[in-house]
């Protein structure tokens, strides 16, 4: 708990950092949408990998998230609950990094005249580009169409490094941004917030698996069968 409650202002200051340097715009060029979609796949794998690490029962945190002992201690009951207690604190700080860079990324939005593009070293058409982005916005392309970006779009809206490209209308750099909001939203946030919940659930699953496999269960639940307890002494005083 202390080491949750310590990285979750910690999350949150670290989300907003990282969307104030995706986001950053000087007018020079446009801010290069293939560079978030990038960052939010690595924030995937990161995501994977936490849940893969509780599942198989890894413990890459070591001993921080347990009391310090003497290294010829024998191991405690709560031992086995460290995969799934780092999981848990992972996913909490991850979910608030997410919810924090997607609020300063509409607050952006509002105080900024944001410029989007896309751009990408490798030989991708205009077409191939559109339907990939496309199939990310799959999942909210009725629910908001103007999240779902279109071919004459993408077209108008690629540009070069070392070349400069203008177009009739340059109030279409800024149509990205629903498009952006909900890739963040539903690719980032929405994910985390879903891995906490299991998390925690697993945390439970097995702090009640290891109860059942505790050396002592059989004891006690032996003298709760019992219908008298005595407590006295072997020898009178």
């Amino acid at each position: 708990r202390r080491v949750s409650r310590l990285l979750l202002p910690v999350g949150a200051v670290l989300g907003i950092l990282t969307m104030l340097g995706l986001l950053f715009y000087d007018g020079s060029q446009q801010i290069n949408v293939t560079v978030i979609i990038g960052f939010i796949a690595l924030q995937g794998l990161l995501a994977l990998a936490t849940t893969i690490q509780a599942l198989i029962g890894w413990r890459p945190w070591g001993r921080l998230l347990s009391p310090r002992r003497d290294a010829d201690d024998r191991p405690t009951a709560l031992d086995g609950l460290q995969p799934q207690l780092a999981a848990c604190t992972a996913q909490q700080t991850a979910l608030v990094f997410t919810l924090f860079a997607w609020l300063t990324l509409v607050g952006l939005m509002v105080v900024q005249d944001l410029a989007f593009g896309w751009s990408t070293t490798l030989r991708a058409s205009a077409e191939t580009y559109a339907g990939l982005v496309q199939s990310l916005a799959t999942p909210w392309q009725h629910l908001w169409p103007a999240a779902y970006p279109s071919l004459a779009l993408v077209e108008q809206t690629q540009f070069y490094r070392l070349g400069e490209t203008a177009i009739n209308e340059p109030a279409r750099y800024g149509d990205w941004w629903p498009f952006v909001s909900m890739l963040w939203l539903t690719y980032a946030v929405l994910p985390r917030l879903l891995l906490t919940l299991f998390a925690r659930t697993h945390l439970r699953w097995q702090a009640r698996r290891l109860l059942r496999r505790h050396p002592g269960r059989s004891a006690l639940w032996h003298r709760f069968d019992t219908p008298i307890v005595e407590s006295v002494a072997e020898a009178d005083d």
